[in-house]
């Protein structure tokens, strides 16, 4: 798969608590495979963030979408509250995007919440269960998701990460399997690390 996009985007803080912006994309796509497939989408979108005081925040971004002569409608909602040492946010989007190994376009649905905790100062965790809706005509999937994980920062530079995710799917957007069911978990352990190198002027 191929993809070139180009973007523009326009912003304006109307006042101290509100920002709105114009984002317009376009994108053009190409699916190598058995079957060569392109795709052309264009999304005019308005955004508006509004801070209510210093711990609660709302988004809620809409816009028409056109791909290959047809319309659609995106749409992003996210309300988030934050504490003095954590933070809870709950989203909605509607849009269409790719899938890896899928030529075509999907219609996707994600309805998720996050919770970030830091208990102490190098210590961050975090937990995010998710749903995900994927339709193409008459074929659609849901993904029951959950992810939770944390990270330790040892020294400024060096951090230690640990992830775990569980999916369960009931159904495809494979014609081949179009009620197909899936489950799968995933836990990962690293380090990271991180170097800024900072230019001084005198």
């Amino acid at each position: 798969m191929r993809s070139q996009m180009q973007a523009l985007i326009l912003e304006r803080h109307v006042t101290g608590r509100d920002l709105f912006n114009f984002h317009y994309e376009h994108t053009h796509v190409e699916f190598d495979g058995a079957t060569s497939q392109r795709a052309n989408t264009q999304v005019f979108l308005g955004r508006w963030i509004h801070n209510f005081g210093l711990h609660n925040r709302v988004t809620v971004q809409a816009g028409p979408r056109l791909t290959d002569g047809k319309w659609s409608t995106d749409f992003t909602a996210i309300a988030a509250h934050t504490w003095k040492s954590s933070t809870i946010a709950l989203s909605f989007l509607r849009t269409e995007t790719t899938l890896v190994g899928y030529a075509g376009m999907v219609e996707t649905r994600v309805l998720q919440s996050k919770l970030s905790f830091n208990p102490i100062r190098r210590l961050t965790a975090y937990a995010t269960p998710a749903f995900y809706k994927t339709t193409n005509g008459p074929l659609q999937g849901t993904v029951y998701r959950f992810a939770a994980g944390g990270r330790y920062d040892v020294s400024p530079l060096l951090g230690a990460d640990v992830a775990y995710t569980h999916e369960r799917q009931n159904g495809a957007i494979d014609p081949t399997r179009p009620d197909g069911k899936f489950s799968r978990a995933t836990m990962t352990i690293g380090f990271t690390t991180r170097w800024n190198n900072s230019e001084r002027t005198r």
